[in-house]
């Protein structure tokens, strides 16, 4: 065997080479030697690699049966069931509901009980577990509390499971204002030339938008109204409108109308027109009751503006509170129908009364001023 890896090595003679040109490959000679060598090597290796894997599963499937078996390593179900509990800072009337605490072995003869940061002070729990906050809370103040539920027996008052902790956290509300950084100085040395730095700067936009209230009065857009009725319109007719100006935004502005009491040169009006207000602010003045041509053709009076939520003194009247305009009102004669003198008449006749016998006579007379002929 010697002789056939020296010879594929180092042979040079003819025979050598003639042997070369049987077998080109001269190092292919070697393969019986490693067929021998290497192959009996490989198998061993793999038996024992065999060995080992399967020494290392038993071992391995021996500590998960005595896992599975071992009482102290043996995994159980929590009991205790939980939320998060959270609840809003300055949440105004309590009580207010935080949550509910359960537990699989709560029952009729348990009861929850809770202590800890504000336990029965701030907090209270019910027998079932509802939580319920007793004050308002401030989130600045303290933003979380911690706590621990106890579950026990409601006859010897023992624990039925083991106390478990728990935090109920304040949410917070944007009830503060922003508050600016301290103030920072600067200095520079005097005779400094134009244009040194003194230091760092940054700008920043402020905006502060001014919102309105009723702090300007309401007043009639002219001194005096005029308005013409027909005499034969009913209660409740809309006679005219009566505008008023006032610079507050519209859901500021509060005006209230009215008609000025009697004067010795002015009788009062109220009992025949009122004025009431629209949902523009103006005023609507309309009849109380029906007017009368002939009995008067003219009405004037003072209508009164005030506001009573107005912020005083107003901006635009100094001290006083009220506006009034004249108003003037023109009542329109109308055709009316005759009417009798009389609501009834009653007459008398003989039963054997002739033909042409006059009964009686009843009287009609025109109400309009013209005095029309009535037959």
């Amino acid at each position: 065997m010697e002789n056939v890896i020296h010879y594929s090595e180092f042979s040079d003679s003819a025979k050598d080479q003639d042997n070369n040109r049987k077998h080109p490959r001269g190092n292919s000679m070697k393969l019986p030697v490693v067929k021998q060598v290497i192959g009996p090597s490989m198998w061993v290796g793999l038996w024992a690699l065999a060995l080992v894997i399967s020494a290392v599963t038993a071992e391995l499937r021996a500590s998960s049966e005595a896992l599975n078996h071992s009482p102290v390593r043996q995994r159980h179900k929590r009991v205790w069931l939980w939320k998060y509990f959270f609840l809003e800072e300055e949440k105004f009337n309590p009580p207010h509901y935080v949550g509910k605490l359960t537990s699989t072995k709560a029952s009729n003869e348990t009861k929850f009980v809770i202590k800890g940061e504000g336990a029965n002070s701030i907090f209270n729990v019910s027998t079932q577990g509802d939580i319920y906050a007793l004050k308002t809370l401030d989130r600045e103040v303290k933003s979380v509390y911690n706590l621990t539920a106890h579950l026990l027996n409601v006859s010897t008052n023992m624990p039925v499971e083991d106390p478990d902790p728990f935090s109920i956290n304040i949410i917070d509300l944007n009830d503060n204002i922003p508050v600016f950084p301290p103030s920072y100085n600067g200095s520079i040395p005097e005779r400094s030339d134009p244009g040194k730095q003194v230091g760092g700067s940054a700008t920043t936009t402020v905006t502060i938008t001014v919102s309105d209230v009723n702090d300007n009065m309401s007043t009639f857009k002219k001194k005096l109204f005029k308005f013409n009725v027909e005499e034969d319109k009913e209660e409740g007719f809309k006679i005219g409108t009566m505008e008023v100006e006032d610079k507050d935004e519209q859901q500021n502005k509060d005006p209230v109308f009215s008609i000025a009491r009697a004067t010795s040169s002015q009788p009062d009006f109220s009992n025949v027109f009122q004025i009431v207000r629209n949902q523009l602010g103006d005023g609507v003045l309309s009849l109380k009751q029906k007017l009368d041509f002939e009995s008067r053709r003219t009405y004037s009076f003072n209508a009164v503006v005030r506001e009573e939520t107005l912020k005083r003194p107003p901006d635009d009247k100094g001290a006083e509170a009220s506006a009034t305009a004249q108003v003037t009102i023109n009542v329109l004669d109308v055709d009316e129908p005759p009417v009798f003198m009389e609501k009834a008449y009653r007459f008398k006749i003989r039963e054997d009364a002739k033909v042409t016998t006059k009964i009686g006579s009843v009287q009609a007379k025109d109400p309009d001023a013209a005095q029309h002929s009535v037959r």
